[in-house]
C-alpha cells in the first residue's frame, strides 16, 4: 500500500468555504473557479464545516473536477466533513475517489485536514483577503 505524505507537510493555496447545502449549481460555480486557477496552487482546500449537505448528484463532477486539477499537479482535499457529509461522498464516489480527497484523522472517525482543523481557521485568517473564497 502507497504511504501517503505527511499531512503536517501539506499546505493549501487555495481554500474554499461553502455553505449551507452545496448543489449542482453551486458546486459548478467553485469548479470554474478551481479551474481557473494556476498550477502553482498546489492544493485546494473544500472547508465542509459550514456544510449541512450536499446534493449527491454533483459526484460525477467532483471526479471530473478532480481528475482536470491532477493533471495540471493540483491536488483537491475536503475537509472538515462530518459523517453525513462523508457518507454522501461515499455514495456518490468510487471509493478510490473518496480516498483521495478526504483522510480520517486517527480516533475521530472525521475527516480531517491534519494535524486539527485549527489549522484551517489559522489559514483562512492569515490569506482570507487574497486565497479563500466563500459562497
Amino acid at each position: 500500500m502507497a504511504r501517503r505524505r505527511d499531512r503536517a507537510e501539506i499546505r493549501p493555496g487555495w481554500v474554499e468555504q461553502p455553505r449551507g447545502a452545496l448543489r449542482r449549481r453551486e458546486f459548478r460555480r467553485i469548479a470554474r473557479r478551481l479551474d481557473g486557477l494556476p498550477a502553482e496552487t498546489g492544493e485546494i482546500w473544500i472547508d465542509c464545516r459550514e456544510l449541512s449537505h450536499l446534493d449527491y448528484r454533483i459526484g460525477g463532477e467532483i471526479a471530473l473536477l478532480l481528475r482536470r486539477l491532477r493533471s495540471r499537479g493540483v491536488g483537491l482535499r475536503f475537509v472538515g466533513l462530518d459523517r453525513y457529509l462523508l457518507s454522501i461522498l461515499h455514495l456518490s464516489l468510487a471509493e478510490e475517489d473518496v480516498e483521495q480527497i478526504t483522510e480520517i484523522a486517527e480516533g475521530s472517525g472525521r475527516p480531517s485536514a491534519g494535524t486539527a482543523d485549527a489549522r484551517i481557521d489559522r489559514f483562512v485568517r492569515r490569506f482570507a483577503a487574497r486565497m479563500v473564497s466563500r459562497n
